[in-house]
């Protein structure tokens, strides 16, 4: 990924992933002051980033940075660039990797640093294999940098998309599978024991499409933890809201407390987009109002899709219930029951999925591929 790379401005301040979708536009009330504080700290960091800008615009690759030798700018966010790179050692080692390395304005700033050795330490932690994990937290010449495991693939995003454009679904029990293992991801997350031997009870707060890495093996990988705090944070602080607006929970568009049932309730409107093609908010679904979202006015399933079971609308429709107290209790619940859903039908798992992404994407795609 070569050539000129225009700056986003700020939003979602500690997430290396494009902005696009953000929520902090359209303030609740009962957040206005957070958002406001907000506002400023955004501000001040676009000033820093309009100067980092310059020496950007054109990247030349490859590049090398300590024993990495950095092949492609995936992408470039508030707070920090994202490479394809490969790690070199003795005899011709190479392993491909992604480094995310904070941005040169913000090299020196105490406070971007903080939260970029928090999120590598934080996802160090959770060793799960439907989490992209983190591999080395670093510094060379001041610039703080970490690597990730490489997934070989899409996000789910590019994934329903490619699958529109063919003309295809995707099948019923992929979605379900899917939805499966990244229930599963976010219960681990939120029930690790930190080194307190307390539970971390980390929310991710950005639980979207782009977010879901899914490989050409079939492996599906939940990634980006830049935004996900304690719940015990977030209960504490109230905050301008960050994540992607189409996939947010009610509480969270209106900047209040947050357990891991927000992040079952984004959850859940991925696998109502997955099953029926659109999200299930009513009125506007590509792009709710935040009063839209702050109501959860959901459209049943079954008035939207046809191929859905009682069992799976259940599910489905608990997920993305309104009020935190009708939803699962935690994510574990949620992945119990679809597991049961999948119980009941052929087996699905990751060859199948593979196989999906093979009717999807061709050779030429497949070698050219750069998830994160």
């Amino acid at each position: 990924m070569t050539g000129a790379h225009s700056r986003p401005k700020v939003r979602g301040l500690a997430s290396g992933a494009p902005p696009e979708g953000s929520a902090s536009k359209a303030p609740a009330a009962k957040a206005r002051g957070a958002e406001t504080a907000g506002r400023k700290v955004e501000e001040e960091l676009d000033a820093l980033l309009d100067g980092d800008a310059k020496e950007t615009q054109r990247p030349t690759f490859p590049k090398i940075f300590g024993t990495y030798v950095l092949e492609e700018m995936l992408s470039r966010g508030g707070m920090a660039e994202i490479y394809r790179a490969q790690r070199t050692g003795p005899h011709s080692f190479r392993k491909t990797v992604v480094l995310k390395k904070i941005l040169p304005a913000l090299a020196g700033n105490e406070d971007f640093r903080r939260l970029f050795i928090e999120e590598a330490k934080t996802v160090a932690l959770l060793d799960h294999p439907h989490i992209v994990p983190v591999h080395e937290l670093g510094e060379i010449n001041s610039e703080l940098y970490m690597t990730m495991e490489y997934v070989n693939g899409f996000d789910l995003k590019t994934m329903l998309r490619r699958a529109h454009e063919k003309g295809l679904k995707l099948p019923l029990d992929l979605a379900v599978y899917i939805a499966a293992r990244i229930a599963s991801a976010l219960d681990f997350a939120f029930t690790r024991e930190g080194p307190d031997g307390g539970p971390l009870q980390i929310v991710h707060r950005d639980v979207s499409p782009p977010n879901i890495l899914i490989s050409f093996a079939g492996m599906v990988k939940l990634t980006d933890f830049g935004i996900s705090k304690p719940s015990s944070y977030v209960e504490a602080r109230k905050h301008a809201p960050q994540g992607k607006i189409q996939y947010m929970s009610p509480e969270q568009a209106s900047g209040g407390p947050l357990d891991a049932r927000s992040d079952i309730f984004s959850l859940g409107v991925i696998l109502y987009e997955m099953i029926a093609g659109r999200r299930p908010i009513a009125g506007n679904p590509d792009m709710p109002s935040m009063d839209e979202v702050r109501r959860a006015d959901i459209v049943p399933l079954r008035f939207i899709s046809s191929r859905v079971t009682p069992r799976l609308e259940k599910v489905v429709m608990n997920a993305v219930a309104s009020s935190p107290d009708e939803r699962y209790t935690d994510a574990g619940k949620m992945a119990a029951a679809l597991d049961r859903v999948l119980h009941e039908r052929p087996a699905v798992g990751s060859p199948q999925l593979a196989q999906f992404m093979r009717i999807l994407f061709d050779a030429t795609s497949r070698e050219t591929a750069t998830s994160s």
